[in-house]
């Protein structure tokens, strides 16, 4: 599975778009961009809402096989039919990813079980979106 960094890399690349141009539009530096692409920085949550939104895809693209349904050319990609991952939903995650962060900046975890964790907990934010646009109480 492809990890944060491949997948900001390949996503960034689709939209034609710099590694400076990218960290300008997130208030980062290139040298960020690179290092997150790189694996040598994880994101904290506020950093890949950003990165996010710059890009236009949902959070949840940076933690699992992307495909832009544009063909790289840009545009809004589509997400799961009915469901939109929100800024609440991405800050009702926020405490547990920044836990996760901790946990693997103090050298608890390992970066494996760190995107293991943050996917998990991504595909739990993107089920309950799924519920709630449905209309189910979860």
């Amino acid at each position: 599975m492809p990890t944060v960094g491949e997948n900001l890399r390949r996503i960034r690349k689709m939209r034609r778009m710099g590694q400076v141009e990218l960290g300008e539009l997130c208030g980062v530096t290139q040298a960020t961009i690179s290092n997150i692409e790189r694996g040598l920085h994880d994101p904290h949550t506020s950093t890949l809402q950003k990165l996010a939104s710059v890009l236009n895809v949902p959070v949840a693209a940076f933690f699992q096989e992307y495909t832009d349904p544009d063909g790289g050319g840009g545009g809004k990609p589509s997400e799961p039919e009915g469901v939109q991952i929100t800024t609440a939903h991405i800050m009702a995650a926020k405490p547990e990813h920044d836990e996760l962060n901790a946990a693997l900046e103090a050298g608890h975890i390992s970066q494996e079980l760190y995107s293991r964790r943050v996917t998990d907990l991504y595909e739990r934010v993107d089920a309950e979106l799924r519920r709630a646009a449905q209309g189910e109480v979860g």
